[in-house]
């Protein structure tokens, strides 16, 4: 039997983590491969180059690295962008806790979270995922929200988890 791919997006709050305990009510560990994403969002105000059209860069293993360049006068570099993820692995490793008998792949990324949600699930395939919904109130839950915009855009079926 072809083992099921969830991705499961994760921001590190308490809410977030309802998805994982999903996860485990609805799957055996044994028919399911996990992805835990965490998305870095970044807020810029000025031009920004599209994520598609940034430079390329790779690493010391010859990995690419997107290179976010803004206002065309000031990078972040690639060690940057290394270690802006690190600092979001304990986010990761706190959510692979939960699911320590799940077979788990950890990503993380940076831009806008649904855009990279949505990538994500299309470019690998990903047969579900599951999030949960948006904590924000007032004028951001106006603006939209990240499981909304995931949820009008991805191409897989989307588990909500109030």
């Amino acid at each position: 039997m072809k083992k099921m791919k969830v991705l499961v997006p994760i921001d590190g709050t308490e809410t977030s983590m309802h998805s994982l305990r999903q996860l485990k009510k609805l799957f055996n560990a044994d028919n399911v491969d996990v992805t835990l994403m965490y998305v870095a969002e970044i807020i810029i105000t000025g031009e920004m180059l599209e994520q598609d059209d940034m430079p390329k860069a790779r690493n010391a293993n010859g990995d690419e690295v997107r290179e976010i360049v803004i206002n065309q006068d000031f990078s972040t570099t690639v060690s940057s962008i290394k270690a802006l993820k690190e600092g979001y692995e304990p986010i990761l490793d706190k959510a692979l806790e939960e699911i320590e008998d799940f077979n788990v792949e950890k990503f993380i990324d940076i831009g806008y979270a649904a855009d990279r949600i949505v990538k994500k699930a299309k470019k690998d395939k990903f047969d579900m995922i599951i999030m949960s919904k948006s904590n924000k109130k007032g004028l951001s839950r106006m603006l939209g929200s990240v499981t909304s915009k995931v949820v009008k855009d991805a191409e897989t079926v989307v588990l909500v988890v109030p």
